[in-house]
């Protein structure tokens, strides 16, 4: 009798850990692909987005973001970002030209992304520099800008937002 009763405190208290820690969220993963775009996997459907999509399609495909303005959409909710605001070409007017994920962010889905290399998500500064190599501009960011890809550490090197751009 006492071991039963054990074990249901044991699993009350093992559902409430995964409960507390985000287990119960809908998972959604992001396949960052290098100079292109993302493949977005939420538990019923993916979802693709390129580089040069225009923003009224992001819309169409993920609903209305938690924020808007003329060059960029934010689905906070996500950890997504789109913009379309700081590339100059005529023809691009419109179009994203910038998509990015974060993992810490506060938001109502358990995220993971992993790039066309292989880095996700939570992975080192010299993960990155191993599969990637020399950046071509580093600090709290590496860029990859001839590969069109971008990522940002938190102070201790963790990648904590994976951004993919137009390659330059």
């Amino acid at each position: 009798m006492e071991i039963s009763r054990f074990s249901y405190r044991l699993l009350f208290a093992l559902i409430l850990i995964g409960f507390f820690s985000g287990c119960g969220k809908e998972s959604l993963h992001v396949d960052a692909l290098d100079g292109e775009g993302f493949d977005i996997q939420f538990e019923d459907r993916t979802v693709s987005i390129r580089i040069g999509d225009r923003l009224d399609s992001v819309i169409s495909k993920l609903g209305q973001p938690d924020y808007r303005d003329e060059t960029s959409l934010d689905y906070w909710n996500m950890g997504l970002a789109f913009s379309a605001g700081f590339i100059f070409d005529p023809q691009r007017v419109g179009k994203i030209s910038n998509l990015s994920v974060s993992g810490t962010s506060n938001t109502d889905y358990a995220i993971s992304a992993i790039t066309d290399k292989g880095i996700e998500l939570g992975d080192t500064r010299s993960d990155v520099r191993s599969a990637y190599g020399s950046p071509d501009s580093g600090g709290t960011r590496d860029e990859y800008d001839s590969e069109g890809i971008w990522f940002t550490y938190t102070d201790d090197g963790i990648i904590h937002h994976i951004q993919v751009a137009w390659p330059r």
